[in-house]
């Protein structure tokens, strides 16, 4: 599960890091202790849907993370349509391989998920 963070004004956003799958319980414990480092006041969490814009098994998942997500730290939560940002961390890295060393996939595209929806905040005026 690949993390990235943004700048406290929500201007830029950056990779963070990748969450080894080691059960949900780690995942949580791992992601509290970031939320506190990082002061996160928001979480943003991808939205995989199918390429025609329908849940599937991965969506339904991801909602179900979402709440408890939410549950767990008292944070507002919000599901962003993730499609694409896989093929376009892989066409970054591939413009970019000095920058991507050291990073995995996944963070870049939840650096890259999440810099869409700062920018769409930004132009909607939220």
């Amino acid at each position: 599960m690949g993390l990235a963070i943004s700048d406290a004004m929500g201007w830029t956003a950056r990779p963070l890091e990748t969450l080894e799958r080691k059960g949900r319980g780690a995942e949580i414990a791992r992601l509290g202790r970031i939320i506190r480092e990082q002061d996160v006041g928001r979480i943003v969490v991808g939205h995989p849907l199918r390429m025609d814009g329908t849940r599937g098994p991965m969506a339904e998942e991801a909602e179900r993370f979402a709440r408890r997500i939410e549950r767990e730290f008292g944070l507002p939560v919000e599901l962003v349509d993730e499609r694409l940002t896989s093929w376009a961390a892989d066409q970054w890295v591939a413009e970019h391989p000095e920058s991507g060393r050291g990073r995995g996939k996944d963070e870049i595209a939840a650096a890259i998920l999440l810099e869409e929806y700062l920018a769409r905040k930004r132009e909607s005026g939220d």
